[in-house]
């Protein structure tokens, strides 16, 4: 099982070339052993995190940058783009780990992690009410 987790056919190979059915395959069997998906649901985690962590930390680097209130707030592609991320991995966790709790739970774990991170001047509840503010609008 270990093996097969840390081959350049792994879990982060099959998350990045968007290998659904590769990953429902490899549920299904690990699914079979005792505690066989815990280490495939750590691996979605981080790579889910690393993600996330990856936008968030181009968000920070172009807040620096934003010079006003109505630019930083105005920008709906920060949200739009976690939001985006998070329909993909939910998406994975319906189709390929058959809503396994587990995975769900991993997947709100990661995003707990980079939701709650300081993005600068202004916070991710901030963004996001402008987001949703915008939306309302039209």
């Amino acid at each position: 099982q270990s093996q097969l987790l840390e081959k350049e056919t792994a879990v982060v190979y099959l998350l990045e070339n968007d290998k659904r059915e590769d990953l429902a395959r490899m549920h299904r069997i690990f699914s079979l052993v005792d505690n066989g998906l815990q280490p495939i649901a750590q691996t979605f985690r981080q790579y889910v995190t690393d993600r996330g962590n990856k936008i968030v930390d181009e968000r920070v680097e172009q807040a620096k940058t934003m010079a006003s209130k109505s630019e930083a707030l105005g920008d709906p592609s920060f949200i739009q783009t976690l939001l985006d991320l998070h329909d993909r991995f939910k998406g994975i966790v319906l189709e390929c780990f058959a809503q396994d709790s587990l995975f769900q739970k991993s997947l709100k774990e990661a995003f707990e992690v980079f939701i709650n991170r300081d993005i600068g001047k202004y916070s991710f509840a901030a963004l996001m009410s402008s987001f949703c503010d915008r939306i309302l609008k039209k």
